[in-house]
């Protein structure tokens, strides 16, 4: 979160941009670890996680089973910025020892100054 903190604070356009770009590359930093646990191993359906991080509140709930997708709000410190938007992974068997897999979806950033970023995943 601290990129998204840094973005906010950025006035130069390009520097913003970069900070944008690393934190969507980063994968929004999450692993197990920054949780602490919180994170559900299976979620169900309308089961939703409310943690804070960084300064940062977060609100997300999985809204579909086939394929799980996920419904998220992050609300920056101060309100730097809102992030919010879905994230869907499709998985399917392609034989006996062949699994394939796709994210998709949509993440709206929007700034305390008024500036929006739309950021589609690519599905590859």
């Amino acid at each position: 979160m601290n990129l998204l903190i840094s973005a906010a604070k950025a006035t130069d356009p390009i520097e913003r941009m970069k900070y944008i770009l690393a934190f969507n590359i980063s994968g929004f930093g999450t692993n197990s670890t920054i949780w602490k646990g919180k994170v559900p191993l299976s979620p169900g359906l309308g089961e939703t996680l409310q943690c804070e991080k960084d300064g940062c509140k977060i609100y997300i709930e999985m809204t579909d089973i086939n394929p799980p997708t996920f419904n998220y709000l992050i609300k920056g410190p101060d309100n730097l910025f809102d992030l919010f938007g879905y994230y869907a992974t499709i998985v399917k068997m392609n034989g006996t020892n062949n699994i394939s897999g796709q994210a998709i979806g949509k993440n709206i950033l929007k700034f305390g100054d008024g500036s929006m970023f739309t950021i589609v995943d690519p599905g590859l």
